[in-house]
């Protein structure tokens, strides 16, 4: 009986661990200076729609125009003219944003939605740029950054070059 519950527990230790694994395999990561996946900077619009759909319009500017994808919780910026990804915004009910629904990932250094800003300042060392304001703070490391709101991580940013 003790060998066979060995067993049994074995076969669930090992499909516990090959189940965390092939999630982790299959799902991309965010990464500071490229984006997430096939979703990054450079790539054009096509490429990011076949990954993550349609997207809506929001804005338009002399340089780039910003298409929201509500559903997948990303915001997108394309450069006029070549229509290739500029930035990509990640969010978890920023202010503004609250209809778009939560990203489900994470960086490539482990920060997610849950990291504080000390966790963050150990992921990535210490900011470029810190800014603040009541409420709010905006981290900024070498190609990504993070915004805070009430100390609760709202946005991760990928910024063009």
């Amino acid at each position: 009986m003790k060998k066979l519950l060995a067993f049994f527990l074995l076969v669930l230790i090992c499909g516990v661990a090959f189940a965390q694994q092939s999630e982790n395999v299959s799902e991309p990561l965010i990464v500071a200076g490229k984006g997430w996946g096939k979703v990054s900077l450079g790539v054009d619009r096509k490429t990011v729609e076949s990954v993550i759909g349609e997207g809506e319009n929001r804005s338009q500017y002399d340089d780039v125009y910003f298409i929201d994808y509500p559903v997948k919780g990303i915001q997108i910026s394309y450069k006029n003219g070549d229509n290739t990804l500029h930035n990509v915004y990640f969010y978890n009910r920023q202010h503004r944003y609250e209809n778009f629904a939560r990203f489900p990932g994470k960086t490539d250094k482990g920060t997610d939605w849950k990291s504080s800003p000390k966790d963050v300042v150990k992921a990535y060392g210490k900011p470029k740029e810190d800014y603040k304001g009541e409420g709010w703070r905006r981290m900024v490391f070498k190609g990504i950054d993070f915004r805070f709101e009430n100390s609760v991580m709202v946005r991760i940013g990928i910024p063009g070059k």
